[in-house]
């Protein structure tokens, strides 16, 4: 996906990290409310945090969604088994095989 689109691939990351920003406010959430019940705290004051972890989890996953649209317009498919993508440039069809010695990160 990085190869094909920069922007879509950027897009993935950040919502990675939204849906992750989501999953750890539910949780906090969770954890605000059951500690709101032990000390009877009203507990209408604390669904917003619950709302908002749910909002931040669907914009995650929206803009997951997005990223894969955009590779997909340009016919993006990848290969789990090969670990080769291939995608429409102009007329031709690119292809791009990963391999471990050109693409390591600890050269």
């Amino acid at each position: 996906m990085q190869r094909c689109s920069r922007s879509a691939y950027r897009i993935n990351g950040i919502a990675g990290l939204v849906g992750f920003g989501g999953l750890i406010c539910f949780v906090i959430s969770i954890v605000w409310m059951c500690f709101g019940v032990f000390v009877n705290a009203p507990l209408g004051r604390s669904l917003w945090l619950f709302g908002a972890s749910i909002f931040i989890g669907f914009l995650g996953r929206v803009l997951h969604w997005y990223s894969f649209f955009l590779v997909n317009q340009k016919g993006f498919t990848y290969d789990s088994g090969t670990r080769e993508g291939s995608w429409l440039q102009g007329d031709s069809r690119v292809t791009y095989k990963f391999s471990k010695e050109l693409d390591s990160p600890f050269k």
